[in-house]
């Protein structure tokens, strides 16, 4: 018996101590040749969100429209999978059923980007990300303690396929 709970215990801190891997790699071309990468909604992956990508919008910058469909508002951030300080898009909070579109650095083709969505589980959490914010705090960071204000939170990789 003292031989089961010893390896429960084990078993229990190595998984708390464990990095949440990322589980699903998305994988998405240009169909149409028109330099715009899309993804569609996903249960249990994206939730019910679409993303469309530009990496190279207008030759110098990268563009993103997520656009929300939940009746419950959103966050999203991409940054670079192996240097998590690089940012390319961030948006802490997206209200319910809107569209953000934000420009930035372009995207490189046929890497791995790390991707997450949180959906928040009232609008009142719009107060927890200006108070994050209002702190100095990295809001990606520190929303880590405030789990229990999140309903959904997605991680994945994306590729953008050339």
């Amino acid at each position: 018996m003292k031989k089961f709970i010893l390896l429960s215990l084990t078993l229990i801190l190595f998984s708390a101590c464990r990095k949440e891997e990322i589980i699903n790699q998305l994988i998405t071309p240009d169909y149409n040749n028109d330099g715009e990468y899309v993804l569609e909604p996903i249960p249990g992956v994206l939730g019910n969100v679409k993303i469309s990508l530009w990496p190279s919008y207008n030759g110098s910058e990268a563009k993103i429209q997520l656009e929300n469909r939940l009746d419950k508002p959103v966050g999203f951030i991409i940054r670079d999978l192996h240097d998590q300080s690089f940012v390319y898009f961030s948006d802490a909070y997206i209200s319910a059923k809107k569209t953000s579109v934000k420009y930035g650095t372009q995207i490189p083709f046929n890497e791995a980007l790390y991707f997450k969505i949180i959906a928040y589980k009232s609008t009142l959490s719009y107060a927890l990300s200006l108070a994050i914010t209002s702190l100095g705090l990295d809001f990606w960071d520190a929303i880590a303690d405030y789990r229990n204000n999140l309903q959904e939170e997605y991680e994945n990789q994306i590729i953008l396929k050339k």
